[in-house]
């Protein structure tokens, strides 16, 4: 089966060698020119209700409240939380390493909490930092 008959826009011929980025994806741009956007999808009307671009690649999930906010973290180590609303920055700090995992958020002896795993030797974004769960009580 060739690469086209699976629906894809693959540029491989039949007997080339697979190389990666170099002939499938075509040319890369350096991680430092990277970057990421983090939207929020009205459901009711289907259009994009705000958009904020992020400095830094997101890999995780966005996590998102009953209390109405949404967070995320990007492999530059940053933590976001915003206003689900408006998308109004409420927080941003660094964890000290890559957040490319979920953030989630539960609930112990009647105080709302949030972890985000941090910390990834993974070359393929350039970062680093020790591989870590960080924890933050919320007010």
């Amino acid at each position: 089966m060739r690469a086209g008959d699976q629906g894809c826009d693959a540029h491989l011929r039949e007997g080339q060698e697979y190389l990666g980025w170099t002939n499938y994806y075509g040319t890369r741009d350096s991680i430092d020119q990277a970057f990421g956007v983090f939207n929020a999808i009205d459901p009711l009307r289907g259009n994009v209700a705000w958009r904020k671009r992020l400095p830094g690649v997101p890999l995780g999930g966005i996590t998102a409240t009953a209390g109405g906010i949404v967070m995320t973290g990007t492999v530059d180590g940053n933590f976001y939380v915003r206003d689900a609303s408006t998308g109004n920055e409420l927080l941003k700090t660094n964890l000290g390493g890559a957040i490319d995992g979920g953030v989630i958020t539960y609930k112990a002896k009647g105080k709302q909490y949030v972890a985000a795993a941090a910390g990834d030797n993974n070359m393929t974004f350039g970062v680093k930092g020790d591989n870590t769960i960080v924890v933050m009580g919320l007010p």
